[in-house]
Formats: structure tokens, C-alpha cells, sequence
């Protein structure tokens, strides 16, 4: 139950962010690195046993997000977002396998534990996005 409640507080962080977001360069960094750490955690998340509750072409979702972020980049800047981009693929890894064994440590059913993670990934995913489309308005 504790993984939930985790879940939850981390969800209306993330909601409380998106209301109180301005677009200006740190926070399009900021809505950059956030729009590809969640496309990571989605692709990474198709990789466990909770493929079947992740709802879309999570590969898909990552090229885009790769390739929307790295059209708003300087030259100079790529190099930096490629480096960056293979620290957020290694930690996505940790992470997604870290939630899943927190998730079923609280003794949930397969089924069950693959909802939560999904609604997670989900939630994550579409309120990093926004503030990445917000940012570069």
C-alpha cells in the first residue's frame, strides 16, 4: 500500500508542477530532460512482464520524444543530449525494475502491480510531455 500512496504524492507533485510551469530556457531544459526520462520509463516499463498494460508503441513514443527534443537543439548542444540521453536509458532500467519489485513487495497480484506501474508510466508520460509542449510555445 505504501507504493501507492508513493505513487500518488509523486502524481500531484507532478500535476502541482505542470499548473505552476513558465516557459523560460532552465525550465526548457528542465521540460526537455523530463519529457525523455518519461519516454525512457515507458520504454523501459514495455521491456517487463507489464508489456501488455503499457497501452501504446512505447518504442515509438521514445524515437518521437528523441526526435522532438533534439529539433530545438543547437549543434553544440547535441553532444550534450546525447551523452545525457544514455545516462536517462541506463537509469530508466533502475528505475522502472525498482518500482515494479516496491510495487509487488506490498503484496499485490501480478495484474495488479502491472496497473499501477502502467497508470504511473501513463500519468508521468502525459504530464511530461505537456510541460515539454508548453515549454517551447
Amino acid at each position: 500500500m505504501t507504493a501507492l500512496i508513493t505513487v500518488l504524492i509523486v502524481l500531484k507533485m507532478l500535476l502541482h508542477s505542470l499548473n505552476a510551469f513558465s516557459a523560460t530556457p532552465g525550465n526548457v531544459a528542465e521540460a526537455a530532460g523530463g519529457y525523455l526520462g518519461a519516454a525512457y520509463l515507458m520504454a523501459e516499463a514495455a521491456n517487463t512482464e507489464c508489456r501488455y498494460a503499457i497501452r501504446v508503441d512505447a518504442a515509438r513514443v521514445k524515437r518521437s520524444a528523441e526526435k522532438e527534443i533534439e529539433s530545438v537543439l543547437t549543434k553544440d548542444e547535441i553532444h550534450d543530449f546525447l551523452k545525457f540521453r544514455r545516462k536517462v536509458e541506463f537509469e530508466s532500467k533502475e528505475i522502472v525494475s525498482g518500482m515494479l519489485k516496491k510495487i509487488k513487495a506490498n503484496n499485490f497480484d501480478d495484474k495488479t502491480a502491472c496497473g499501477i506501474l502502467s497508470g504511473f508510466i501513463h500519468q508521468n508520460f502525459g504530464t511530461y510531455q505537456e510541460l515539454w509542449r508548453r515549454s517551447i510555445k
